[in-house]
C-alpha cells in the first residue's frame, strides 16, 4: 500500500510534527548545486602511485623498536597482524584498519609483510589504503566535509609523504 503525501501531512500534523521532507510534496530539496564526489578523484589518484606487485614470502615477526606508540596497543597490533591473510597496501604492507583509541578515535600502523617492521603516518585518522598503490588517503569523505580536506600521503622507502592537492580547499587559501 502507498502511502499519500495527504496521509504523511496528516500524520505529522496529528502528532505535533511540523517539517516534512520538500520531497514529499514534489519540490527541490535545494537550489544549491550537488557536490563532485570525490570518489573518482580518489580512484585517479591511488593509480598515480602504484606499488610493485611482490612474490610474496612468509609473514615476518613484528618489530616494536621503531613506533614506541605500537607498544601501547601491542594486543590489538598483534590480532590484526595475525588475522591478515594477505598485504592490502601498497604492493608488501598491512594497514591495520581495526585499532581503536576511543570513540571515534582510530590510530594507524602499517605493517611490512616479510620483515614485520612498523611504521605509522604523522597523524591517525580514518583512512583508506589499495594493495596495488604506495598511496594512503585520510578523510577519504564522499564529499567535502567541515572536517577537512582528504590528507594524501605517499609511502616512499619507510615514510609518509605529502602529497599536495587543491579539493575541499577554501577559496581564501
Amino acid at each position: 500500500m502507498k502511502i499519500t503525501s495527504h496521509l504523511v501531512a496528516l500524520f505529522c500534523v496529528s502528532f505535533g510534527l511540523f517539517f516534512l521532507p520538500a520531497q514529499v510534496w514534489g519540490e527541490e530539496v535545494s537550489n544549491a548545486p550537488v557536490e563532485e564526489s570525490l570518489n573518482a578523484f580518489y580512484d585517479l589518484k591511488f593509480k598515480e602511485y602504484p606499488a610493485p606487485e611482490l612474490k610474496l614470502g612468509p609473514k615476518g615477526k613484528l618489530q616494536w623498536r621503531k613506533v614506541a606508540k605500537a607498544r601501547k596497543y601491542r594486543t590489538r597490533v598483534i590480532e590484526e597482524w595475525e588475522a591478515a591473510k594477505e598485504p592490502n597496501f601498497a604492493g608488501r604492507y598491512v594497514a591495520l584498519k581495526e585499532i581503536g583509541c576511543g570513540s571515534g578515535c582510530s590510530v594507524i600502523f602499517v605493517v611490512e609483510w616479510h620483515t614485520g617492521e612498523i611504521s605509522t603516518p604523522p597523524e591517525d585518522h580514518w583512512f583508506e589504503v589499495r594493495r596495488n598503490s604506495r598511496l594512503l588517503i585520510q578523510k577519504p569523505y564522499d564529499t567535502c566535509t567541515a572536517y577537512g580536506p582528504p590528507i594524501l600521503l605517499e609511502f616512499k622507502n619507510g615514510k609518509f609523504l605529502e602529497v599536495k592537492h587543491d579539493k575541499c580547499l577554501s577559496k581564501a587559501n
